[in-house]
């Protein structure tokens, strides 16, 4: 692959990625939105409509990852964020199924683990000062949440379905956010990728 389709591969890709995540995001909003006006269908409905289309969003991000791997140090960690996303569309599915406080612990370790990945994700962007604050924030927002989900919260239906609606409208906006962001930065990066011919981020 030469300089030119090298530069074309990364931009069509960071150009699917950053489409994904703001598909991503207005969908976890409406989501949300859906969640408080009809609270009593959606604990059943979220099991058969929002699992899977998580977990196709996921396996989605999955294959952007890989095709960023020759272009990308940190591609692994969109592979890893894919992963995480398949696994919060299981429990997704899952959750009707199993005990509230099964789905807390569940909901817990998930926030715990993609917490730390995002603060992961911010040393990797640490160059990049508005990604880095923002994945700050996200990442101890997540660690809080799922410290407080576990030692704090009381575990009941009411509580379940509204925590994760507002966490689910805050991941939204933080999606919209971050794809916003990376269009922005998609000149700048396939201009350091094409001076360089290497790697970058």
């Amino acid at each position: 692959m030469n300089a030119t389709q090298h530069t074309r591969h990364t931009r069509t890709a960071l150009h699917h990625l950053a489409r994904l995540l703001l598909i991503r995001g207005f969908t976890a909003l409406a989501f949300a939105a859906i969640a408080v006006r009809w609270p009593e269908r959606t604990l059943e409905g979220s099991a058969v409509i929002a699992g899977p289309i998580l977990t196709g969003f996921a396996g989605y991000e999955i294959g952007v990852a890989l095709l960023l791997e020759a272009d990308l140090r940190q591609w692994w960690l969109l592979l890893l964020e894919g992963l995480a996303c398949v696994a919060f569309g299981m429990i997704t599915f899952v959750s009707p199924m199993l005990p509230l406080e099964s789905v807390a612990v569940l909901a817990a370790v998930w926030l715990a683990l993609y917490g730390a990945l995002s603060l992961t994700f911010m040393v990797a962007l640490w160059r990049y000062r508005h990604a880095r604050w923002g994945l700050a924030a996200w990442g101890m927002i997540n660690i809080a949440g799922a410290i407080l989900l576990v030692g704090f919260a009381p575990i009941t239906t009411f509580a379940v379905l509204w925590v994760g609606a507002f966490y689910t409208a805050i991941f939204g906006f933080v999606q919209i956010s971050a794809a916003v962001w990376l269009r922005q930065q998609l000149s700048p990066l396939v201009r350091e990728l094409r001076a360089t011919d290497m790697r970058v981020v």
